[in-house]
């Protein structure tokens, strides 16, 4: 008829095929595993529970705190001073 047509050999449907397969699959695989997944995650946050730490918890750790800036601030003045003459 006089035009061209572009048709694919059988190889490369084959090779087409055998790879949609092969994603298909590990479609189905990746599909699983997020399904177990989110199991796991549903079960796990159905047994927190949130604690928050009471007064004498919180002043002890702002006691910490502040003993540990106060540490830094001394050794940053220590590196602004003048070095020692001798």
């Amino acid at each position: 008829t006089g035009q061209w047509i572009c048709k694919s050999a059988a190889d490369d449907r084959k090779a087409y095929r055998d790879e949609i397969s092969r994603l298909e699959q590990k479609n189905r695989q990746l599909e699983l595993k997020i399904a177990t997944i989110e199991k796991k995650l549903e079960s796990k946050q159905d047994g927190l529970v949130l604690r928050l730490p009471d007064e004498a918890t919180v002043d002890r750790m702002m006691g910490y705190l502040r003993s540990m800036m106060e540490k830094f601030i001394d050794m940053a003045r220590e590196f602004d001073a003048p070095p020692d003459r001798v």
